[in-house]
């Protein structure tokens, strides 16, 4: 993840079949993580998922809904 804000954190969520937006957690700045998946999340989790990263408040959406801007998306692609 790239450089944080001070009073912003990224979030990383996932879409999966025209489902509502499900949050994975924080990713914390400038470091690198492994994002594990909840049991819900590999139920749903498939080829051609999205995933996105939102810019939320510190310590994420307070509302367990993103609020803030996309500023990254993608399909999730076997490999």
């Amino acid at each position: 993840s790239g450089e944080g804000m001070p009073d912003r954190d990224l979030e990383l969520w996932y879409i999966a079949d025209q489902q509502p937006a499900v949050s994975m957690g924080v990713i914390p700045a400038m470091s690198r993580m492994d994002m594990p998946l909840d049991s819900a999340a590999r139920a749903a989790f498939e080829a051609g998922t999205v995933l996105a990263i939102t810019l939320e408040p510190k310590g994420g959406s307070p509302t367990g809904v993103a609020t803030g801007p996309v500023v990254s998306m993608g399909k999730a692609t076997p490999i």
